[in-house]
């Protein structure tokens, strides 16, 4: 009975520091966290977005703070974005050579896209439009582009508003995002529409052959469309569907294997189903596809392709995360990390890469960067040096 008791007491209170003081109020908003982490193509890079909030009675109001950070393979950080700069929409290029990201530079009437050299240089433009470039991807060789955008504002709204004509109809005057499609290799090219304008576009990405389109769209910008009515499509880079890949009710994200013949997806289960996690994979091969962990309790959170055959998966079950390792031949999963290792929130790797990267967060720490290699977990970044000057205390209930 005593041992139970002093167990109970272990577990309600967890101190790392004995003169360490009590959390307060302002630490609870003033946290530093990570809130992204990728993987370079070579494996040698890691990209983090740092997320720094705002010092309560100091700065003005807004969102927290950003800072684009990249670690090596020894571990060494390098800030290359900090947190006074604006920018959304990190990502590698196909070499490794660049960091791309989207941003409204100084004299940009719409946010650009831009990029950096990975080993040290200016910001360079790389392609500006006649409208806000939303959410991008790269041909292989960096050559092509293809991006979302909403196009130019109306002049005309914009100048009725300045008159106080400013009502909203529900429902009417929908914006529609469209697929654009623009050669980098050829400085007076323009960029086309792939997508029709009565068609929402949500996400875009290069097929392996990169001669095809992977879009997600919906009938309308609707947030019902898009919870319930969207849908996967291959398509040429002239808009023309060449295969619509069939799911219902909810959809996550999706992904070509590197060979093209698979694609992952993570959706619903069915219509019903509340959430998008279940993962299907699709054959184009046999066209055919099926849920590929049908007994599996829990919600499947990311993915990323090791191999042609291989899928490195991140669930939740329970109060606890999983990352195992699928092979597509067997349908056999294995553990890659002891659960209670970490509650880990994203997964990031590179097909032909044995690493891979995450975000988690333990009981004494927040979101934190953390490196899967040779069986060994990696923590990677630490972005609240002095909380083991922190008591925190965890309360039975």
């Amino acid at each position: 009975m005593l041992l139970r008791a002093v167990s109970g007491m272990a577990l309600a209170v967890w101190a790392v520091n004995l003169d360490a003081r009590e959390m307060s109020l302002i630490d609870t908003v003033t946290t530093k966290a990570i809130r992204s982490a990728q993987l370079s193509p070579d494996g040698q890079f890691t990209a983090v977005i740092r997320s720094t909030p705002r010092t309560p009675y100091e700065d003005d109001d807004g969102s927290s703070y950003r800072e684009l950070v990249l670690i090596n393979a020894e571990g060494e950080e390098t800030s290359y974005l900090s947190k006074d700069k604006k920018f959304s929409r990190v990502s590698f290029g196909p070499q490794s050579e660049y960091l791309y990201f989207t941003a409204k530079e100084e004299g940009d009437e719409y946010q650009e896209l831009y990029r950096m050299p990975v080993r040290g240089g200016g910001v360079q433009s790389v392609f500006e439009f006649e409208g806000n470039i939303g959410s991008y991807a790269l041909s292989d060789d960096g050559e092509q582009l293809v991006f979302l955008s909403s196009g130019a504002k109306d002049s005309d709204k914009k100048k009725l508003s300045k008159k106080g004509f400013k009502a909203e109809v529900y429902e009417e005057d929908l914006t529609y995002t469209q697929v654009y499609h623009v050669s980098l290799g050829d400085e007076n090219a323009e960029a086309k529409a792939v997508t029709a304008e009565d068609q929402h576009a949500l996400s875009v990405n290069f097929h392996p052959n990169n001669e095809q389109l992977l879009v997600r769209t919906a009938p309308t910008s609707l947030i019902d469309d898009n919870y319930m009515s969207s849908q996967y499509h291959l398509m040429g880079l002239d808009g023309e569907v060449v295969t619509s890949f069939e799911s219902e009710g909810k959809l996550g994200r999706a992904e070509f294997s590197p060979d093209g013949r698979y694609l992952a997806m993570i959706r619903a289960a069915d219509y019903n189903d509340p959430s998008a996690g279940t993962l299907f994979v699709y054959d184009t091969r046999e066209q055919e596809h099926r849920n590929v962990l049908p007994d599996y309790k829990g919600s499947i959170k990311d993915f990323s392709w090791r191999t042609e055959e291989e899928i490195i998966w991140l669930g939740h079950r329970g109060t606890e995360s999983e990352v195992q390792a699928l092979t597509l031949k067997f349908l056999e999963s294995r553990s890659l990390l002891e659960t209670g290792e970490a509650i880990f929130t994203s997964l990031d790797g590179e097909a032909g890469k044995s690493e891979f990267v995450l975000t988690g967060h333990r009981p004494s720490h927040p979101n934190e960067a953390f490196k899967y290699s040779n069986g060994r977990l990696e923590r990677l970044t630490d972005s609240t040096r002095g909380w083991q000057m922190l008591k925190c205390r965890v309360r039975k209930p």
